[in-house]
């Protein structure tokens, strides 16, 4: 088999494909069957079928090759992976079973401990890549990873516990040969386990630019989308790999680009895996580790400095909520000095927000006093649920 290996080349795909010789043998580790194009050195574990990349090292091409003829993938489906040993095969073989074939699957491990790995290898098909970090860097880190090293046109980032429908690829990438230049990103509909739709309430415009966005996002319940995003794009909006509130993502993402709407729905999401990570306070049910609090705090001081103007015109009873949120993380995070400069700042705007001043009377006694009222606040709602 011909490996070329190119530094920085800029030379076009299509002359490269017609340099390149269709090959006729079938490529059966994953090793053999992509042929790696790299700036800098890639670090090779033993085992010649799996990728390890170092901290911060993206390789610049990654061409795979797809056994009978040298086709690019025109769709690179990206998933991270985090101890999913019973989970992962699903969301391959949802994959697998698609009618359309021009996709390469990338799975990016956040350095598994259980048996995800060889979950993965059991799966002999030359448009899968497995890469691993050597650490668990995040969610937003294994993404950017996956996004830099396809070769797509297109990204679908899909989940290593949810999967895709029937036909779902070939719906996507339909739309895809139909948008013009100047939509950036396809956003379809999710199906959740309890048969309900994502996002919800349904936009009513077709096109989501910074304002509308905004705008939809103040009265959003379900808030998901299953977007196929341009790869090029990632250039100049990435996922912050420091933030865990990916919603300061898709803010920056509207800030620049253009997102149609699609009602199709193209995937499932199942909610039950033990470590789905939930990125709202009303998610956290346990007091969190102050490190991984202060990180959403982080995160929240971002969206609110640079986006906080356009929220506050377009989106009040949101800015509302991530004023009061931030005062939550703060005391999750231990750290009282910054609650309580949220606190005035949030009492400043609202200063009849009686929720935000019990939120910090009880943080500053304890941390664990303000889980113990939402789980009480739950367990009202529920209860009021039953009874009406």
């Amino acid at each position: 088999m011909l490996v070329c290996l190119l530094y920085g080349s800029a030379l076009p795909w299509f002359l490269l494909s017609n340099l390149l010789p269709k090959p006729s043998l079938c490529l059966n580790s994953i090793a053999k069957r992509n042929v790696l194009l790299c700036a800098s050195p890639t670090l090779l574990t033993q085992d010649p079928t799996t990728i390890i990349q170092t901290e911060r090292e993206q390789p610049s091409i990654i061409m795979t090759i797809l056994v009978g003829n040298a086709m690019t993938p025109h769709i690179s489906i990206v998933t991270p992976m985090f101890n999913r040993a019973s989970l992962i095969g699903r969301m391959i073989r949802s994959c697998l079973g698609q009618d359309f074939a021009a996709f390469e699957l990338i799975i990016v491990d956040g350095a598994s401990t259980d048996g995800s790995i060889a979950a993965v290898e059991q799966f002999d098909d030359p448009r899968i890549r497995l890469i691993r970090h050597a650490q668990n860097r995040g969610h937003c880190a294994a993404r950017n990873t996956g996004v830099a090293s396809a070769i797509a046109p297109w990204i679908l980032f899909l989940d290593s516990d949810d999967e895709l429908i029937e036909d779902a690829l070939s719906i996507i990438a339909a739309k895809t040969h139909t948008v013009t230049e100047e939509i950036a990103r396809l956003a379809f509909r999710y199906r959740l386990d309890n048969n309900s739709l994502s996002p919800e309430p349904w936009p009513s415009g077709t096109v989501f630019a910074y304002e509308q966005y905004i705008r939809w996002s103040d009265s959003v319940v379900l808030g998901d989308f299953s977007n196929c995003t341009r790869r090029d794009t990632f250039q100049l909006v990435p996922l912050s790999e420091d933030s865990l509130f990916e919603s300061l993502y898709q803010l920056n993402f509207a800030h620049q680009f253009q997102t149609l709407v699609c009602a199709e729905v193209v995937a499932m999401v199942h909610s039950g895996a033990p470590n789905r990570m939930s990125t709202t306070v009303t998610g956290i049910t346990s007091l969190p580790r102050a490190e991984y609090a202060a990180a959403f705090l982080s995160s929240v001081d971002s969206t609110l400095r640079q986006h906080g103007e356009a929220l506050r015109a377009f989106a009040p009873n949101r800015w509302k909520s991530l004023s009061r949120t931030r005062i939550t993380w703060a005391l999750l995070s231990r750290n009282k000095t910054a609650a309580i400069k949220a606190a005035v700042s949030h009492l400043c705007s609202f200063p009849l927000s009686i929720t935000a001043l019990g939120m910090l009377m009880l943080g500053l006694f304890s941390p664990r006093a303000i889980i113990i009222g939402k789980r009480v606040k739950r367990f009202a709602a529920t209860v009021r649920g039953v009874a009406g």
